[in-house]
């Protein structure tokens, strides 16, 4: 398979006084395959993520390298034709579907919205309908009376199910979806995980699955790098990975797990700072 988006020696850094963020990050995404970013708050993956279509203010960062997605280099291209990949061939889910979505939108209202920038082609008169099929594929019941609820009407698990569907109603080919599981309990986890698998096989999607939790990219992704301090420390297939770690990070990281903890004690193992 060809690589739908690949990543060389991508930099971030402050403007101004050159601490450097991010160093030398390097990965690529197949067609139709899913790739897990793994690491602990504040080692660079949401920045990473961010990154790949330069939604970092320039002000502020200095990005380097290149993102190839497909035939064009995305770090090179004009903001005019990024506009294009944003929304439409590239979607983001975010991890607090409660500080994305408009508090004062009805979900109608903001799903409209993405279908007027990303799918001019459906006419208005048959966005509802489209709306409607695409809270279904989610998983939202009684789709007619969500449709015109506010984001505080809804539950967290609702919440995050109409982001992943404002996500994939242009029909992206790659979704990035930024710790979508961090703020749901363990039953919702474990049914967005389920959602997004299934979205993978009926759409042919490419992910980019950053989280925290190796026990939960490992249920999705068929590789995984590990991420620390700005850097990919290692990558690998994900039973690969998991089973025979080589990085002592990433041997933590399993060790922290919570089945690996002491079984005469019950204590917890930690990576120590």
């Amino acid at each position: 398979m060809d690589n739908l988006i690949e990543v060389k020696n991508l930099g971030i850094s402050l403007t101004g006084n050159n601490v450097q963020l991010l160093e030398e990050v390097n990965f690529s995404i197949k067609s139709n395959s899913v790739l897990g970013l793994v690491g602990e708050s504040g080692c660079g993956k949401s920045l990473t993520a961010l990154a790949l279509t330069r939604l970092l203010p320039e002000k502020v960062f200095q990005v380097k390298g290149d993102v190839f997605f497909k035939e064009n280099n995305l770090i090179r291209v004009s903001e005019e034709s990024l506009a294009g990949y944003r929304g439409g061939r590239i979607a983001y889910v975010f991890q607090e579907p409660t500080t994305s979505l408009n508090p004062v939108l009805t979900v109608a209202e903001q799903l409209s919205e993405v279908l007027k920038y990303h799918c001019p082609k459906i006419a208005p008169k048959d966005r509802r309908d489209t709306m409607l099929s695409a809270l279904r594929k989610v998983g939202i019941r009684h789709s007619e009376t969500r449709l015109e609820a506010y984001p505080h009407q809804l539950s967290g698990g609702e919440k995050q199910r109409i982001m992943i569907a404002m996500a994939v109603i242009s029909r992206p080919e790659l979704l990035i979806a930024d710790e979508p599981t961090t703020a749901l309990d363990v039953t919702v986890q474990a049914q967005i995980i389920e959602l997004l698998k299934q979205l993978r096989r009926d759409y042919g999607l490419s992910i980019l699955f950053i989280s925290h939790d190796l026990n939960v990219v490992a249920q999705l992704a068929d590789r995984i790098c590990v991420m620390y301090a700005g850097r990919i420390v290692e990558s690998g297939t994900a039973a690969v990975l998991i089973d025979t770690p080589r990085h002592p990070y990433t041997r933590g990281l399993i060790n922290c797990l919570p089945e690996r903890r002491d079984p005469l004690s019950g204590e917890f193992n930690i990576i120590p700072g």
